[in-house]
């Protein structure tokens, strides 16, 4: 495209005389609505201090912490109104500045044609950015639970027999880190003093190894209790009654034992000692502890359960008596809960100590399958092909993906369907555009008569036209996109605060831009822009010099 050309169609979306009152107005707005974000800030953080100053006293007492307590409430309450429009205030200055912006330099349908497009791109991206960061958060989270890679047995068998030797087998395996073996059933838990129960998912691990695949230590440290209480029960009950009242946070606060020191402790005790020479009668040995057993921390709450307390967890594969089965029947004691940030794991699940949930179920020495971590997320596959490849029809390999192939494809069909929806806003930006050059078209139809008179060929009045809706969506795309990234990174950097974080398990909203969304994004506006200029530019190569001089 000639220069020539290129200059005509910048020139007719210039404005001659400049108008700053608009972007005056915009940034004003954009003023108080970040003063209105600071001091909603202040007054959260020293709300206690702004409502002693407010009661002019700093005594104590019951009428007066109540007082203190309602005034403090209420100026959370008014900080958190005053976010509000300080946020409305800031994107409504925004808007309206970015329009006084381009109004100051361009027509008017010109700006409009260009802010349309700036604020679709910006709101796909910024929509996008945070619907990858919570697909990002929720992989993260069901990787962290469940591993990256599991062998199971095959479809016609239960359990996995020589899992040990399996999992000797699978770390020499290129791309493995970690392998720990898992053993999984559905059971009841019942409180027997409250008369609570709930169905569970039972997980036997071993927690010598099972750290190698799942955060299970991490999550057991962001709820309360030591992954090693699995291994040394009776380290739950001495606390228990060390402590003439024990409490909850007492608890959480205890060293995690030592396993073989323990062990050894127990073996050791001088309770079990004989007294009186060889012949005398040993001392009673103190009573067995119940097996210890983690739960997930809704599923604590639901059955409202302090640590050291009695659960019974019942399986109905049990015994076959005179009127039919008997269910199993055996008595745990709370050792802690974990806090996985998957709602479906801290509401069903369970964990117990390998052997201790062989010995209940009666199976012997065999697991549910063996959890495999890899380096990165994104080989996994690749690692489960060579997995497959090596154990061929011994074992079932699945990966991330395929054990949550049904969630992630809704997640990306949403994607997709979310990025269809809002490209709808391009478009309508698309019409004006058109809109403007058919304007253009009817006011300048004399001019473009006189360059065909004067010898200018159909094809550069087309250029003309096409450089024009062009121009739009490149500076429109460009704004957008700082926009849009622009938001994505202040989000992430300052974080924009759920307020629901025991339901959401996360306290701001995650962002994660991905490049090829923007390229996508990006190209999708310039594709459109350019297309809404080629009936205008085909109408335009039309008309006669004749007519047009005669302003027909």
């Amino acid at each position: 495209m000639a220069g020539y050309e290129r200059f005509l169609g910048w020139r007719y979306l210039l404005r001659a005389h400049r108008k700053p009152r608009t972007f005056k107005v915009g940034a004003i707005l954009i003023v108080f609505g970040a003063l209105a974000l600071w001091g909603s800030g202040v007054a959260r953080g020293h709300s206690a201090e702004l409502a002693t100053w407010w009661l002019g006293s700093a005594e104590t007492g019951g009428d007066w912490d109540t007082a203190r307590f309602n005034l403090q409430h209420l100026v959370e309450q008014g900080s958190q109104v005053t976010q509000g429009v300080g946020l409305a205030l800031t994107i409504i200055g925004v808007c309206v500045a970015l329009f006084g912006g381009l109004y100051w330099f361009m027509t008017t349908f010109s700006a409009f044609s260009t802010f349309m497009i700036a604020m679709g791109v910006a709101e796909v991206i910024l929509v996008l950015g945070v619907m990858n960061g919570f697909q990002g958060y929720l992989r993260s989270k069901l990787i962290d639970a469940n591993a990256h890679i599991s062998i199971e047995p095959p479809r016609d068998v239960r359990w996995l027999e020589g899992y040990r030797d399996l999992a000797e087998e699978a770390r020499q395996v290129e791309g493995v880190l970690g392998v720990s073996p898992t053993i999984t059933t559905e059971v009841m838990l019942r409180v027997p003093s409250q008369d609570l129960s709930a169905a569970t998912r039972l997980m036997g691990i071993d927690g010598r190894d099972i750290d190698q695949t799942i955060q299970l230590t991490r999550f057991v440290k962001e709820g309360c209790g030591c992954l090693e209480t699995l291994e040394v029960p009776e380290h739950v009950e001495r606390y228990m009654l060390k402590t003439p009242f024990p409490s909850v946070q007492g608890f959480c606060e205890l060293p995690c034992p030592k396993v073989e020191g323990e062990r050894l402790a127990r073996t050791t005790d001088p309770a079990r000692a004989l007294r009186g020479g060889m012949m005398a009668i040993p001392a009673p040995s103190e009573p067995k502890a119940r097996p210890a057993l983690l739960l997930g921390v809704h599923l604590r709450y639901t059955l409202g359960l302090t640590p050291g307390q009695r659960v019974d967890v019942i399986s109905p594969l049990g015994d076959i008596g005179p009127n039919g089965p008997i269910p199993k029947l055996k008595p745990y004691s709370l050792g802690g809960w974990v806090t996985s940030g998957l709602a479906d794991v801290d509401a069903h699940q369970a964990y117990a100590s390998l052997k201790d949930t062989q010995r209940f179920m009666g199976v012997g020495d065999v697991v549910s399958e063996l959890r495999v971590r890899v380096a990165n997320v994104e080989v996994a596959r690749e690692v489960r092909d060579r997995l497959q490849a090596r154990f061929g029809e011994r074992v079932r390999v699945r990966d991330w993906r395929e054990k949550n192939n049904s969630l992630f494809s809704a997640l990306q069909l949403e994607r997709i369907a979310m990025f269809l929806v809002l490209t709808i806003n391009i478009l309508l930006a698309a019409f004006s555009i058109t809109s403007t050059l058919v304007m253009t078209l009817i006011e300048r139809r004399r001019e473009i008569a006189i360059l065909l008179a004067m010898g200018a060929r159909r094809r550069s009045i087309v250029q003309i036209f096409m450089s024009q809706g062009l121009a739009t969506g490149v500076l429109g795309s460009a704004l957008g996109t700082a926009i849009g990234g622009g938001a994505c990174l202040l989000i992430a950097v300052l974080g924009l605060p759920l307020n629901a974080e025991e339901i959401y398990y996360i306290s701001s909203i995650p962002v994660e831009v991905k490049l090829f969304d923007v390229v996508a994004i990006v190209s999708v506006a310039l594709g459109v822009s350019l297309a809404s200029t080629v009936y205008p530019a085909y109408y335009a190569s039309k008309i006669r010099p004749v007519e047009g001089l005669k302003g027909r």
